[in-house]
């Protein structure tokens, strides 16, 4: 079998954000909401992303979306810099990435008994959007930090 190796600054990367994700995660799952009713889910991910620095909006009522300026053309961060020092005048822009998350749970009654489960009578997260909405606030973080 083949073992992978994971890259130091990649693994420290990622550890830093556990404590925190756990405890975002946790919180999700505990407050799970119905597809187009994610009102308090959409509100915490607004609060996370405002906390970054960006400035998220809504959109149809539970969506949130955030905009990450592009570095190269805002010319901050180590890429940014060096594309505008090899060419400052250049208006090539840099790859545009898209983080998009499910944050609706399904209406099951959950009867685990774990520490995290449901609060919501009927409602659990039973298919991982609880993760999938935890997620998204570390890949913002993460790219904003290597764009500045």
């Amino acid at each position: 079998m083949t073992s992978l190796s994971v890259p130091v600054a990649l693994e420290t990367a990622v550890s830093d954000y556990l404590p925190w994700l756990r405890d975002l995660d946790g919180h999700f799952t505990r407050h799970p909401e119905l597809s187009m009713a994610a009102h308090a889910t959409a509100d915490r991910i607004e609060q996370e992303l405002t906390a970054l620095g960006l400035e998220p909006q809504r959109s149809g009522g539970t969506s949130v979306v955030a905009v990450v300026s592009n570095p190269r053309l805002a010319g901050a961060g180590p890429t940014g810099a060096a594309a505008a020092a090899a060419a400052p005048d250049s208006t090539e822009e840099a790859p545009t990435v898209l983080a998009s998350a499910d944050i609706d749970a399904l209406p099951f009654q959950e009867g685990t008994g774990l520490e995290y489960a449901s609060e919501t009578p009927g409602v659990m997260h039973a298919c991982g959007h609880d993760a999938h909405a935890g997620c998204t606030r570390p890949a913002g973080s993460r790219r904003r930090r290597t764009s500045r």
